[in-house]
């Protein structure tokens, strides 16, 4: 479960991060945002590809973001 806590934290810290710009919606009233669905197309754990969190889906909604993994992952106990 701290597995898919922390992974969902770096995809949004990423996705905050690639959506930056340099107009901020208070200078020019239209901003950009990253509200709706969003499908995960790419994931590294320790440096290595991991496409079973490919596909996996976030909803940002105001300050709420979900997390709807697609495929369902066994604990190893390692965590």
């Amino acid at each position: 479960m701290f597995r898919i806590r922390l992974l969902v934290l770096g995809v949004t810290l990423v996705l905050m991060i690639g959506c930056g710009s340099s107009i901020h919606p208070a200078d020019s009233g239209e901003g950009k945002t990253i509200e709706g669905l969003w499908e995960v197309t790419s994931v590294q754990r320790e440096r290595k590809p991991d496409p079973l969190q490919v596909g996996a889906q976030m909803i940002f909604t105001g300050k709420v973001v979900e997390f709807h993994p697609k495929a369902v992952q066994v604990a190893d106990g390692t965590s």
